[in-house]
Parts: C-alpha cells; structure tokens; sequence
C-alpha cells in the first residue's frame, strides 16, 4: 500500500510539474495603470523611453511549458488565441527570486542601465507558494517608476465547467469552451454582444462600419471589431482631419478606443488589412503615439455608450500622459457614437444570408 500511494505521489507530482492540474488558458485584465517612462530596445540596439499603458497587455495569455513545476502563460495574438509571429509576448510566470508570480516582458527595462534581478518583473504578486494562479491574490504591485501597491490583475479560466460559465449566452462543450454562435453574444465566455456592423456620430453624422473577411468574420483586436470610417462630413471643427492615403479605424486597445490611422491602408482589401493588423499590439506598435482619438475606459464591445475625446497636439510635461484631451461630446455623458441599426449592411455578399457572430 506504501509503494502504490508513493507511486500516485509520484504521478501527481509530475503531472503537477507538467501544469495538467491548472487552466491551459486565461483571460487576463490589468487596470488603468500607466508607466511614462519605460525602457525598450531600438532596432540599433540603444534603448528609448515609451509610454507604458498596461491594460495594452490585456487579453488571452495560453499556458506554454513550466517552470518551478507552475505553468508559464505566455500572451497571445490580440487579433486571434494564436501566438505573435513578429513580435515577442508577455510572460506570467512564478519566480523563485522573488518568491511570487510576475508579469515580465525580455524587451521592457526598469532603467536604461541596472542590474535586475532574474525576473525583471512590472507586475509581482504578494509573497506566495501557490502552484495556481488563481489561488494568488488579484492585488499585485506594479512598477510604474516607482513600486506602487494594490494594482488590478484579474484574470479568468478560459475553461468552463457549465453553461453558467458561459454567461447562459452558450453552451459548455466537452472540450471545456463555450460556444456561442448563433446566440447573439461572442467572446471566450459568450460575454460580449454582438456588435452592430455600422454605428454613426451624432456630431459630425460619420459613418463607421465593421470590417469583415471573406470567411465571414469580422476583423478584431482585443476581442473587439475594428470599425472603419466610411465617409466624414465636411464639417467646421470636426474632431478628425483625414488624409486622403490613410484609413482610419476604430480599434480597442485593452480597455480604452482608439481612432488610428492605418497609414497608406485605405485601397487595400479586407483580407490584407486582416493580415495587416494580426499581429497587432497597443504598445509594441506605438498606438499610444499614434491616434487621433481616445475613449474613456470601457469594456463595452462597441465604442457605442462612451465619452470620446480629440487628442490635441501640444505637448509638455504639464499634460497627461494622453495628452491635451478635447471632448467632442458636449455635455459629457452625451457619447457620441449610437448604432445606425442595420444588421447586414456591412457583410460581403456572399455572407448577406447567414446568422452572423
């Protein structure tokens, strides 16, 4: 009897070191913390400084290997649950140094020269041993130049036990996930409505309209559609100035929407601007530096029911870190942004006929 319960020690140990016991796949959020003056590798080889907005990190992060027997979750694709191809992810993984669990990036710096510990974490957990992450405490510290106490790190178990699990929008498959298709609702656990294919603004009467490929799915970032502009009124003080060589897009960013120029991205097809945004990610590709617009934060699916506002051009150590903020809301609460209440106006031909997620 000893040998046979040292053998299922055994076994559980190792099956424990190979992280079967924890989810493969999680969902994480981060809250509203930024850090100015982050530290990132050149393509020469020199480091520059950068805005660090950490909800950029948000999204799926899918377990990849082990270490000190608890599963690294590494960060996917913003646009799908596929890792990046051109870019290298975030890691959360558990640290013996530091004797907690830590969100770390290999290109991030704390300082342009220092020596570091072996995890060079922006995000730590309290002192723990727990093998599972979802035993850990969501208030974590954070490195924002300083170390700050009680930042958000939520996350949640992309496998679901029951339909309870998938909001009651979906059902639990065998395979743990949740289908949500032809239900109305989208998203890891069926959380998100789907989005109206067109919306307009009650400011300039824009029309901006969601992307969808060839197969039938629309173009997403963060589990979120890009909306693309249609057509801008020519009015006096409209809060955007359009290039005619640009596309401009409306793309969630983690928790905030931004209105993006996808410079020189306008007589492409649908299918090139998928392939030109699937690699997509806030932070590596400078959105921060590069909108027009920002929303207030929001986990909404469409930038439909938030306030929005012009970023401005002047610049200076007396502004936010966005930047100077215009609203083009007046008064604030009045969003902008409604749904044009079509359902298929936007859909391919060849998808005008099918029940679209």
């Amino acid at each position: 009897n000893l040998l046979v319960f040292v053998a299922g020690m055994i076994y559980i140990s190792v099956l424990q070191n190979e992280g079967y016991f924890q989810c493969s796949s999680i969902t994480v959020t981060f809250g509203e913390d930024i850090w100015e003056h982050a530290w990132v590798p050149t393509p020469d080889g020199q480091l520059k400084r950068r805005i660090l907005v950490y909800s950029y990190f948000n999204g799926v992060y899918k377990q990849n290997g082990t270490h000190a027997g608890r599963p690294v979750y590494q960060e996917m694709r913003k646009s799908s649950v596929s890792p990046f191809v051109t870019i290298i992810g975030a890691e959360i993984k558990y640290c013996t140094e530091e004797g907690a669990w830590v969100l770390s990036h290999e290109n991030i710096k704390k300082a342009k020269s220092s020596e570091e510990s072996s995890c060079p974490w922006l995000l730590r957990s309290p002192d723990t041993q727990a093998f599972d992450l979802k035993d850990v405490s969501r208030e974590w510290e954070i490195w924002v130049g300083v170390i700050n106490q009680g930042a958000k790190m939520d996350f949640t178990c992309n496998e679901c036990q029951s339909n309870t699990d998938c909001n009651l929008n979906g059902v639990c498959t065998d395979d743990k996930k949740c289908a949500c298709a032809k239900t109305g609702f989208y998203g890891m656990h069926c959380e998100l409505e789907t989005p109206c294919p067109r919306i307009i603004s009650d400011i300039t009467n824009d029309t901006w309209s969601v992307t969808y490929t060839r197969q039938c799915e629309f173009i997403h970032e963060y589990g979120r559609p890009v909306y693309t502009l249609d057509h801008i009124n020519n009015v006096t003080g409209a809060p955007i100035d359009v290039y005619n060589d640009d596309r401009l897009s409306l793309v969630y960013s983690g928790s905030r929407w931004l209105g993006m120029k996808i410079g020189g991205s306008q007589n492409i097809s649908t299918d090139q601007l998928g392939g030109f945004s699937s690699d997509f990610h806030a932070f590596w590709d400078t959105a921060h530096s590069e909108n027009e617009l920002v929303s207030d934060p929001t986990m909404g699916s469409t930038p439909v029911g938030v306030d929005f506002y012009r970023i401005g051009n002047e610049t200076g150590d007396q502004y936010g870190p966005f930047g100077v903020l215009y609203p083009i809301q007046d008064p604030p609460g009045r969003h902008p942004f409604r749904c044009d209440g079509v359902t298929k106006a936007t859909l391919p031909a060849s998808c005008k006929n099918q029940s679209m997620p």
